[in-house]
């Protein structure tokens, strides 16, 4: 069984900035929780040690799991330059069991990883993919499969000329050979590693339920109000105002005489005015919202100050602005 798993988390973010300027993209909220703690919660409890290969903030990252308990083994090493999918897991290699999970940090899926598992032993390849299927996948890897075995992997291609609808969700078991397969530096596993393995084995799995890559704000929004309309979202705080399900409020929330919701999420140690309306927005942690400001669809960042009165749609806002 797979006792390690390696988070991929050395992106800059730059598809969600300005929030990224301060906060690394694995450490923003989801559901008030930062989205690589869902992820490290999903793993299944044989898996003692989590890698986190990363590069952007890495000190940030390092702080923040000297502060929290996961009950597991986090080990952060950072890259010096780039080094690309496949480059990341070579440079954690002397952290890898044999069998060994790899994740993209920004994904979040339905996916039974204990069920994947029991398929990539049964199959006894080198590498098993978490596949997807998609209306589109131009913008993906695609996969043809035969009886479950990959035969062909194109990364990013035409549509007509995608051998399938079957995408890379970005979950993988591998064996620890297939460090043997990866080239010194930067290293695309999609594109220079999958098609010199294919040999040795590599099988897909598929899944249904949900997968969302919640790397740009709009798909950081829908993976909010995705969540919530499941019931994962805990309302933390006494809430004197009028609530249309499904909420998410933090700790310490302060206001009266508001409206929030529907698919909105409120972080820790907020104030909201009175008359203020929130809609399908997140809210991160210190915001101040003044009365009668009116929030859709938007973005905001920690410790922002928005005025009386103001009307912000389809906005990010970074930390600390005021408005």
């Amino acid at each position: 069984m797979a006792q390690t798993a390696v988070i991929l988390a050395g992106g800059l973010g730059t598809r969600l900035r300005p929030l990224t300027y301060t906060t690394p993209k694995p450490l923003l909220p989801v559901l008030n929780k930062p989205m690589i703690l869902h992820l490290i919660d999903t793993l299944p409890q044989d898996v003692r040690t989590v890698v986190l290969a990363v590069s952007y903030m890495a000190d940030k990252i390092k702080d923040f799991f000297s502060h929290h308990d996961t009950g597991r083994d986090i080990v952060v090493i950072n890259e010096d330059k780039p080094l690309g999918t496949g480059g990341a897991i070579k440079n954690v290699g002397g952290y890898l069991s044999e069998d060994f999970f790899v994740f993209n940090a920004d994904n979040f899926a339905s996916i039974n990883l204990k069920e994947m598992e029991r398929f990539h032993q049964e199959h006894g390849g080198i590498g098993t993919i978490a596949l997807w299927e998609v209306e589109n996948p131009e913008a993906y890897g695609v996969v043809r499969l035969e009886n479950n075995r990959i035969m062909e992997f194109k990364e990013k291609p035409k549509l007509e000329e995608a051998p399938s609808r079957m995408i890379n969700a970005g979950i993988y078991i591998f064996k620890r050979k297939i460090v043997d397969y990866i080239p010194d530096g930067e290293v695309s596993l999609e594109r220079m590693v999958f098609p010199s393995v294919l040999h040795e084995g590599l099988y897909g799995f598929k899944f249904t339920g949900y997968w969302i890559d919640c790397g740009k704000p709009k798909e950081f929004l829908e993976t909010n109000r995705f969540l919530l309309s499941l019931g994962l979202g805990n309302i933390e705080s006494a809430v004197e105002g009028f609530v249309l399900e499904p909420v998410a409020v933090g700790k310490n929330l302060c206001g009266k005489n508001f409206t929030l919701g529907p698919y909105a999420c409120v972080g820790n140690n907020c104030v909201i005015g009175e008359n203020a309306k929130i809609t399908d927005a997140v809210i991160f942690d210190n915001v101040v919202i003044g009365t009668s400001a009116h929030i859709e669809r938007c973005i905001i960042g920690h410790n922002v100050h928005i005025s009386e009165g103001v009307e912000l749609k389809d906005r990010v806002v970074g930390d600390g602005e005021k408005l």
